[in-house]
């Protein structure tokens, strides 16, 4: 099979995946393998409210994915990178030095343990004024430095993944579905007014916002707070904001 066909295979796969008649875990592993590296992630960023709306991913243990969301995401070099690039195709050493991947928690606590070092994505441009997208590829470090082989051949099919992507996004806002996801809410033992605010957070509405809206003291709203924390299971706001967003698109019931 030519390296044409490999690639029409893999976006097939990717388009598959982004329309819902395909696996987003089985197209990532085929867009790493065409470029040759170990690993990769689909994620998708509100950077107005600095939440991780969505995130999968190939060949990375379930468990240490939620770990990302819970207490790595918010480290991670490249998530500040999408608020500030404008680059279709990024890599480490655009923000980062080897020295520096060395003694950063991200790279040094999160993914060598994964016998991970470097990636190479492709970003989306900003949609509807506050998401990115990113399709990020990990490889080891068993081979040190940037990458040539990889962008380039990122490169030639990044129009396609960027519209796939954008695909995603507009059929993930249009599954959210406003009745169902108090619902699921209340299932989990939420009051009213804790699931009022698990709305306004998973819609990225600060709690102080929230407050003057809803006329009530800082202090209620950090009780709502620590209540829905609790019953759904969530230690931090990284993993409170992926828990709800997953949810309000349907992943957990």
């Amino acid at each position: 099979m030519s390296e044409t066909e490999d690639a029409v295979g893999v976006l097939n796969e990717v388009y598959a995946a982004a329309e819902g008649q395909g696996s987003w875990s089985d197209s990532l592993a085929g867009l790493a393998d065409w470029v040759g590296y170990e690993a990769a992630t689909f994620e998708v960023h509100n950077l107005r409210t600095g939440q991780m709306l969505d995130i999968v991913s190939a060949r990375v243990d379930p468990e240490d994915m939620a770990e990302y969301a819970r207490d790595f995401s918010s480290d991670n070099p490249r998530v500040n990178y999408l608020k500030k690039g404008q680059t279709r195709i990024s890599f480490d050493h655009l923000f980062i030095s080897e020295t520096e991947m060395d003694r950063h928690v991200f790279y040094a606590d999160f993914l060598r343990p994964k016998q991970l070092k470097y990636f190479v994505s492709v970003e989306t441009p900003l949609v509807d004024g506050e998401v990115r997208m990113a399709m990020a590829l990990q490889r080891s470090g068993r081979v040190s430095g940037v990458d040539e082989h990889a962008i380039r051949r990122l490169a030639t099919i990044e129009p396609h993944l960027t519209r796939a992507m954008r695909l995603y996004w507009g059929r993930m806002k249009a599954r959210i579905d406003a009745d169902a996801f108090p619902r699921r809410l209340q299932a989990l033992g939420l009051t009213v007014s804790e699931q009022q605010l698990a709305l306004s957070f998973a819609a990225g509405e600060s709690l102080s916002d929230f407050a003057r809206r809803k006329g009530v003291t800082m202090n209620t709203v950090y009780t709502h707070y620590r209540r829905v924390k609790e019953k759904l299971d969530c230690r931090d706001k990284a993993g409170l904001s992926a828990r709800l967003v997953h949810m309000a698109n349907g992943y957990l019931s």
